[in-house]
């Protein structure tokens, strides 16, 4: 198993575990595909796992494409420092210290999204 899930109040949240590598990256995005479509959410979670690398990143830009696609936010969370939280953050890509602080800033996004889409 690549990732877990948990799905709460329109919010998946998903766990990326240990071990995820180069020749393993696929199949953890094909089951965050997956996931994707299953619950349509609107808001997605992702956990990093402590030793997050390039395979890591590489599956997190995909899940965020996949999100954009979808019409989902996603946001990041990662509770020990490590050099993806870099190449997610030159990306674009914010990365929070627990999921109710990424939860609050996508809600927030998404409320200055809607109040800049009334005002135009």
């Amino acid at each position: 198993m690549l990732l877990s899930h948990l799905f709460d109040g329109g919010v998946l949240i998903v766990r990326l575990h240990e071990g995820l590598d180069v020749g393993t990256r696929g199949a953890a995005v094909w089951e965050f595909e997956a996931l994707l479509g299953s619950y349509r959410p609107r808001t997605v979670v992702m956990e990093l796992p402590p030793a997050a690398g390039a395979a890591v990143v590489s599956t997190v830009l995909r899940a965020e494409r996949l999100c954009r696609a979808a019409g989902a936010s996603l946001a990041l969370v990662a509770r020990h420092l490590s050099e993806a939280q870099g190449a997610l953050r030159s990306h674009g890509l914010e990365v929070h210290a627990t999921a109710s602080q990424a939860i609050q800033s996508v809600e927030s996004a998404r409320s200055d999204a809607d109040r800049d889409a009334a005002a135009a």
